[in-house]
């Protein structure tokens, strides 16, 4: 990826993380390679689908681009609040 993560540091707070809203703050920073989390607490269950999805156009990625035109860039990414 060429934009910044910090895996490290949503590793280190994971690890401290004692309840599922600590848990979902503590992989805000993390965004590669993309993974599934499950945390879980007396209250309940939360499953997170965290990393970084580029925003397509319908059908992109279904055949070979030309890498070399902006043409076939992507949009920017998905929302975290919206994966």
């Amino acid at each position: 990826p060429l934009e910044a993560s910090n895996e490290l540091k949503a590793f280190l707070a994971l690890n401290k993380a004692k309840t599922v809203a600590a848990c979902k703050s503590a992989i805000e920073t993390y965004n590669w390679p993309d993974q599934n989390f499950l945390c879980a607490d007396e209250k309940g269950i939360g499953i997170f689908h965290n990393g970084q999805y580029p925003i397509r156009w319908k059908g992109q990625g279904r055949t070979i681009a030309d890498g070399s035109s902006k043409a076939y860039d992507w949009f920017g990414w998905i929302p975290r609040d919206q994966i």
